[in-house]
């Protein structure tokens, strides 16, 4: 859900000293990684609600009637979310048969569809369950509240921490490790920059990631493809980067599409994601189509690109770089003007633009340890937003010829300076 539905929601039920409800109606976005649920309208009770004390609520059909009907009408799913005016966000005996009630009702005005129960502590923390075809079985599910921050309420799972993990936990802690393993992440691009993030992201310890790319690896992709090797020229890059984050964590699902960003194949994968980055140079349509999937799917997006600078002569003027989040509603890739509109309009037919400005080239100029740095702040982007540490700047650019500069601090009178000069292994 969005952040400003989560607000409405807590504002609703936090009111008072007694628990509260409301109910949620959610759209279902089948894709080839996972069903999300992705919620559309929310319902405050006009009527039906029978008892409200400090630890129960008492309510009839007349009290969800409303949602009911629009589930019935849209093929939607049912949410109910009450309050528990405690800390404590587990479901009790009394919100069971609640459910059963509830949801053997909603089950007959819907065509199959998946409902779900949800608590919300005092504090506005969440816990989410799913109801299962059987009615009497329950599934704990994550819920994610996309806006300027990232939250996700997950389900608790009692597991060891992976030893490749243990200093990050120090800075993450383990429900902060967590959050990376469960979520799920797309990359848009497997070159310079889309390979960088890859990598980093699977030492990272992300559970699930969706890499798409068209291309096969030609030689000259070696020096900044990141996984390659020269036995793997005329492999998918996909496939090459799948193989050798299995190398590195056997336990972490790859789904290595090989398409382009625009294509059906492309959409089915991304849009079942928690985040997308965008490592696009040049497509501008296809950074387009990310951002339409940012909006409808409610899925952040991190756009990242490099530029180099050419003068007459063909010396470098500039090299610089760009990572920019885009949010649901909040900034896209036309406004920013990382796409023109004129780009746009072009198709997807003509969308090439090339690193160089200033010059027409055959090749694409590139170097590893640029292409890593511009994919390292993006990845450091992610941390912090997934992570919720910090100040985010949601529009990061650097140029590698001008960095700020910082006075040094010199002891004129050091007697280390000049010790052993030129004395080679005398």
């Amino acid at each position: 859900m969005r952040k400003d539905q989560y607000e409405f929601i807590k504002t609703e039920l936090l009111i008072g000293k007694d628990e509260n409800i409301l109910f949620l109606t959610a759209n279902v976005v089948t894709s080839q990684v996972e069903k999300v649920f992705i919620v559309s309208e929310v319902f405050v009770p006009v009527d039906g609600i029978l008892l409200r004390e400090p630890d129960k609520i008492s309510y009839n059909s007349n009290a969800c009637i409303d949602a009911l009907s629009f589930c019935e009408d849209n093929n939607s799913s049912l949410i109910s979310v009450h309050s528990h005016r405690t800390k404590n966000l587990e479901f009790s005996d009394m919100d069971d048969k609640a459910d059963l009630r509830l949801f053997s009702n909603a089950m007959l005005f819907s065509n199959g569809c998946e409902h779900f129960s949800v608590i919300m502590s005092n504090t506005g923390d969440l816990k989410a369950r799913r109801i299962c075809n059987e009615i009497d079985l329950f599934e704990d599910v994550p819920i994610i509240v996309i806006g300027e921050e990232f939250n996700a309420f997950l389900p608790y799972v009692e597991s060891e921490i992976d030893p490749m993990q243990v200093r990050a936990v120090e800075i993450f802690g383990e429900e902060g490790q967590k959050r990376l393993k469960d979520i799920i992440v797309g990359i848009a691009g497997a070159g310079g920059n889309g390979s960088a993030v890859f990598e980093q992201l699977v030492r990272l310890g992300v559970g699930k990631i969706v890499i798409v790319d068209f291309d096969k690896l030609e030689e000259k992709n070696i020096s900044r493809v990141y996984g390659s090797l020269k036995e793997d020229v005329g492999k998918t890059k996909v496939s090459i980067l799948k193989e050798h984050a299995e190398k590195i964590n056997s336990d972490i699902i790859v789904y290595p599409v090989d398409s382009k960003v625009e294509l059906q194949d492309s959409i089915s994968h991304l849009k079942g994601c928690d985040l997308i980055f965008g490592a696009l140079d040049g497509a501008p349509y296809a950074r387009a189509t990310l951002d339409e999937l940012k909006n409808k799917y409610y899925i952040p997006y991190i756009d990242l690109a490099m530029k180099v600078q050419l003068d007459s002569e063909r010396d470098i003027e500039d090299i610089m770089g760009r990572v920019t989040l885009l949010l649901p509603g909040n900034l896209c890739v036309m406004c920013t003007k990382i796409v023109r509109d004129a780009q746009f309009k072009a198709g997807p037919a003509n969308q090439h633009n090339p690193y160089v400005q200033g010059v027409t080239q055959t090749v694409d100029p590139s170097v590893i340890s640029y292409n890593t740095t511009v994919s390292s702040l993006a990845i450091n982007l992610f941390i912090q937003y997934i992570q919720g540490f910090g100040v985010i700047k949601r529009d990061l650019r650097i140029s590698f010829l001008d960095f700020e500069r910082y006075n040094m601090e010199v002891d004129d009178e050091c007697d280390y300076c000049l010790l052993d000069l030129g004395e080679a292994d005398q």
